[in-house]
């Protein structure tokens, strides 16, 4: 299972992996909405991750359904969301709104 806590570790279960990128600004860190902790509970005890471990597949169609819940999971990430995502506010605010313009054309 994905991001299994190891014995001995202090880390939350709530605690993004510590090579996720996504959440390496400050901002996620000081939120009081604790965004990325929801989004990391919510993919490692996702009830779609549950049914594909539960699931009677061959050991290749449980890879292939692992992969693709891991998808939908990662595609609802708050980083990938100007409105819930710290970094985006912060530069459209500093931009007065031109990097979500920019953005937008593209």
């Amino acid at each position: 299972m994905v991001g299994a806590c190891s014995p001995g570790k202090s880390a939350s279960l709530a605690d993004p992996d510590p090579g996720d990128r996504r959440f390496s600004a400050k901002e996620w860190r000081d939120t009081l909405l604790r965004l990325p902790q929801a989004i990391v509970i919510s993919s490692r005890r996702a009830i779609l991750e549950e049914l594909v471990e539960g699931a009677e597949l061959d050991a290749q169609a449980k890879e292939r359904a692992r992969f693709a819940v891991r998808q939908w999971i990662d595609a609802l990430c708050p980083a990938n969301f100007a409105a819930t995502n710290p970094e985006a506010m912060q530069q459209a605010l500093e931009s007065r709104g031109e990097s979500l313009t920019r953005g937008l054309r593209t």
